[in-house]
């Protein structure tokens, strides 16, 4: 048996049957409700924001021949071919007490997307992040 009441307390009790003879076992816990929610010195609710988010690296390669090129191409500004679009146009919004689900083919940014909104990748990146209508700063990350 489980008991749940909508007061400032939660009790639940469970009860197991014991072959007769050995009474009932029955258990309580107790739990405010200061402990079920958040306290003033727990994190903040969060609006996440993200429209057209683009994110390219540059290509690399172990031919000499074609590392050159590429070099040279860089050099002279020339970026054609250099760098790869890894994300392009990406939108989306989150609001609070909600679930971020990414699904998508393996290589198709999933964990670069993720990596980029939780501010642990740099440079590179186009497009407007906004928590809470403020744009992404290090020190809106401390927090």
């Amino acid at each position: 048996m489980m008991e749940i009441s909508n007061e400032d307390r939660v009790e639940m009790s469970i009860v197991e049957h014991l072959p007769p003879g050995n009474g009932d076992a029955s258990v309580e816990v107790d739990m405010e409700e200061e402990h079920l929610w958040p306290t003033k010195d727990g994190p903040l609710p969060i609006f996440l924001k993200f429209e057209n988010v683009e994110y390219r690296v540059k290509l690399t390669s172990k031919n000499p021949l074609t590392a050159a090129k590429v070099a040279f191409a860089s050099h002279m500004r020339v970026d054609e071919g250099s760098c790869k679009h890894i994300l392009k146009g990406i939108g989306g919004s989150v609001d609070p007490g909600e679930i971020l689900a990414l699904m998508g083919p393996s290589g198709s940014g999933k964990t670069t997307l993720l990596k980029i909104l939780g501010g642990r990748l740099s440079g590179g990146i186009k497009g407007q992040i906004t928590y809470n209508d403020t744009p992404y700063s290090p020190c809106l990350k401390r927090r």
